[in-house]
């Protein structure tokens, strides 16, 4: 799905592979705290075979009426409060949409699909969401 915007420069539109591996990046950056995952909670890892295109499983995006929404999947490796390292990352996912001359995504979900313990291959524990919703001006 490619992304098109309108501003004074013309029109931009950017693939939606490109948006997701630079999401993707971004969450990379937390990788001590938050590990990527599909939306069932397994795990995704960079490997040998794999490379980096099975990471592009943990975002998803769509884009209805209001604007585009951004779902990122992710498996916690420590407990505790992720509120900082979400909004951090939300953060950093506009600064990216931001250069790409595209408006701010209209919501921005970070799911989490449990906790890691040390040592485990799966996840354990409840599922919550994170979210940051964006209000577009009128014109």
């Amino acid at each position: 799905m490619a992304t098109m915007s309108k501003n004074e420069y013309g029109v931009i539109s950017v693939a939606g592979s490109a948006i997701t591996r630079m999401i993707v990046d971004n969450l990379l950056f937390f990788e001590d705290t938050l590990l990527p995952c599909n939306r069932k909670g397994k795990l995704l890892r960079k490997g040998i075979f794999t490379g980096n295109h099975e990471l592009g499983n943990s975002v998803e995006i769509r884009e209805k009426s209001e604007g585009i929404h951004v779902d990122i999947f992710a498996v916690a490796a420590v407990h505790g409060t992720l509120v900082g390292a979400s909004q951090q990352l939300f953060n950093m996912v506009e600064e990216d949409f931001g250069v790409l001359c595209l408006e701010k995504p209209a919501e921005i979900r970070m799911n989490i699909m449990g906790f890691l313990p040390e040592g485990g291959k799966q996840p354990v524990g409840r599922k919550y969401t994170l979210r940051r919703r964006n209000v577009r001006e009128k014109e």
